[in-house]
């Protein structure tokens, strides 16, 4: 695989609440799209404690009603509680009209967190659509304003898009 480098206009590191805070100011200044790819996505109500993936949820929810065009990839994996988690994920977002498709391959896996917001600006980083990943664990974003990097994040994700179900 090439490597590629990219000049970047501006970099603001996300750290703890901030990743929270920043996604979900940023998702509801979307104007065109929202292009999501999260490993773990946990909505369910014992583990979403302080209501913080279904307020993203909502968020996602109430642009993608204004006509943005919404789409999310979650990852898959063989252990039970992650499994259940994405899968009540999808259907949560399905029930939305968000439409959400989880990669699976046989020759790798989706571990990837990022969101790409009309192309203006993608936040990088390790937290997980959890309640650990939005507050509880040491996570670590970067939000980037660079042109070339979000043209090439979305055209990343645009080519797992369409090897997802």
């Amino acid at each position: 695989m090439e490597n590629k480098s990219f000049n970047i206009d501006v970099v603001e590191p996300l750290h703890g609440s901030a990743y929270y805070d920043y996604l979900h100011k940023a998702i509801l200044s979307a104007k065109k799209n929202i292009y999501a790819a999260i490993f773990i996505v946990d909505p369910r109500v014992s583990q979403d404690v302080n209501l913080k993936v279904r307020n993203i949820f909502s968020a996602l929810h109430a642009v993608k009603i204004k006509g943005v065009d919404v789409r999310v990839i979650i990852g898959t994996s063989d252990a039970e509680d992650i499994y259940l988690a994405n899968f009540v994920a999808k259907k949560y977002f399905e029930h939305l009209g968000i439409i959400a498709k989880s990669y699976k391959s046989e020759k790798d896996s989706l571990h990837s967190k990022f969101v790409i917001i009309d192309e203006k600006v993608s936040i990088i980083g390790s937290p997980n659509w959890s309640d650990g990943g939005f507050g509880r664990h040491i996570e670590d974003s970067v939000c980037i304003q660079s042109n070339p990097i979000n043209k090439y994040l979305k055209s990343r994700f645009l080519k797992i898009w369409k090897t997802s179900k």
